[in-house]
């Protein structure tokens, strides 16, 4: 009897595998939404709202956000902070609500609402909480956010993780009875099988590393360096902090 099926989209316009309303997506940008919004929240940001476009994420400045985010990998002229992870200090940010814009990590957030009720965020750093989380349900998916509509190396390998994860919580003579795989969830649990660790050399990580973000990239790869998932509910992004990792 099945008793977990695990979907993966590699890029947020895909079609579902399964034609159903899953019982929750992990959504994955590792470079950079994803990582971003973790640490906010675990650096004590009160709430996270993700927006489209720069004009919603200004708008919000006069309701006491601080407004934050990127186009291009850079942050926009205006914006009090951009997308990297190493500017959400707790410093800056405890305390604070936030509005953010990014090219592919927020458009993925609203999107995941479409596809199921409780939808959360992944990344390296949060990696064993997301799985503890994930766990409580049975119809998973995973929604990667993509590089401006091309399939992320990065986002991939999380995926990958995750599935394997997932998947090594049951005994390997009766995983066939317990955890469905989609084709896309075998792809990328092959991908993390052959690097097994973070290994971010797609060419979004390139294209920041000309930027100037080595510094991003490499805290990206940070595996279970937070205790914390953000949930996305009804367009606000809070944290769910997991007592067994605390």
């Amino acid at each position: 009897m099945v008793t977990k099926l695990v979907d993966v989209l590699l890029l947020p316009d895909m079609q579902p595998n399964f034609g159903l309303m899953y019982d929750c997506t992990a959504v994955v940008d590792v470079l950079r939404a994803s990582t971003t919004i973790i640490t906010a929240i675990a650096n004590g940001a009160v709430e996270v709202i993700p927006v489209k476009s720069i004009e919603e994420a200004l708008e919000h400045r006069a309701k006491g956000y601080l407004v934050c985010g990127e186009r291009g990998g850079l942050k926009p002229q205006g914006f009090d902070l951009g997308n990297s992870p190493l500017e959400y200090t707790k410093e800056r940010i405890l305390g604070k609500k936030i509005c953010i814009t990014t090219s592919n990590g927020t458009r993925a957030l609203l999107k995941a609402h479409t596809l199921s009720r409780h939808v959360y965020i992944g990344g390296f750093v949060n990696l064993s909480a997301l799985v503890e989380k994930l766990a409580e349900f049975e119809k998973i998916l995973i929604l990667c956010s993509g590089n401006e509509g091309r399939v992320s190396f990065e986002d991939s390998l999380l995926a990958g993780a995750i599935v394997s994860r997932i998947a090594s919580n049951y005994k390997t003579e009766v995983r066939a009875e317990n955890v469905f795989l989609s084709d896309s969830a075998l792809i990328v649990e092959k991908l993390w099988e052959k690097f097994g660790f973070p290994n971010l050399i797609g060419t979004h990580a390139r294209k920041l590393i000309e930027l100037g973000f080595t510094a991003d990239v490499e805290f990206a790869k940070r595996v279970d360096y937070y205790p914390v998932v953000p949930e996305y509910s009804e367009g606000i992004v809070r944290g769910i902090f997991s007592n067994t990792l605390r």
